[in-house]
This record gives C-alpha cells, structure tokens and sequence, in this order.
C-alpha cells in the first residue's frame, strides 16, 4: 500500500478532490492502494524531510504527496517517489491507481512510467490508453 501524504493545508476542497479522484475505480473497477495521510506534522515539508519521518515498518516502495504544486492544478498532480531509487516524478490524480497497481505488481518498472512525462514533468497516461 502507498501512502499518500498530504504537505500542504492550504486547500481543504483541493484535498478533498484529491481523496475522491484516488477512491474514485478505474472504467475495470480497481482502486489505487493508498493509505491517506493527514498530519499536520507533514505541512510544509519537502520530500526530503518527509522520506525519514516515515514509520520504519512501512514496507513499500512508493510514497505520494500531495504538495503545493499538487493543489496548484485541476489535474492534482501528485510526487510519486520511488523510495528505492530515491527518484520522483508528478502522476495526475486519475492515473495514480494504474501507475500504483503497475508498479506494485512488477508489471512496470519506475523507468517504463517514467519515459512517459511530459515536457511539464507530469504522467498523464501512456499513450493509446
């Protein structure tokens, strides 16, 4: 399960639109795995102040959080970060489930979703999808 993080409190129907598009099943009917996480303790915090306030027993790969940049578009693009690689990249909320669900299973490699940002540093989909 992914965490989604919420560091940024300025936008209350921001994080509430964020928590419906991630809760909201894909056209097959899945749900991203995400656990959502608002602690005040988290505002204001760059990925990496964030990445060593983590529980030690969380066992996952990928982190999201829901930053300023994140409430500063329609689309909420979220910082999804690969944990392992110490690598980061902007996933639009309604594709968060299938990045997620991807990655999780090993059916994606972080690199493969990757390739796929566009020139503003967000995935959107992959193409013909």
């Amino acid at each position: 399960m992914t965490l989604l993080i919420r560091t940024d409190f300025a936008d209350q129907a921001g994080w509430d639109a964020l928590c419906s598009a991630v809760r909201t099943p894909s056209d097959e009917g899945s749900v991203a795995e995400v656990a959502l996480v608002e602690e005040p303790g988290y505002a204001g915090l760059s990925t990496e102040q964030v990445i060593p306030l983590l529980p030690e027993d969380v066992a996952q790969r990928l982190v999201a959080l829901a930053d300023q940049v994140t409430f500063s578009s329609h689309e909420l693009p979220v910082l999804l970060v690969d944990l392992l690689e110490q690598r980061s990249i902007r996933v639009v909320a309604s594709e968060l489930q299938s990045v997620e669900t991807e990655l999780s299973l090993a059916n994606l490699e972080f690199d493969d979703v990757a390739r796929e940002v566009e020139e503003d540093g967000v995935f959107r989909g992959f193409p013909g999808f």
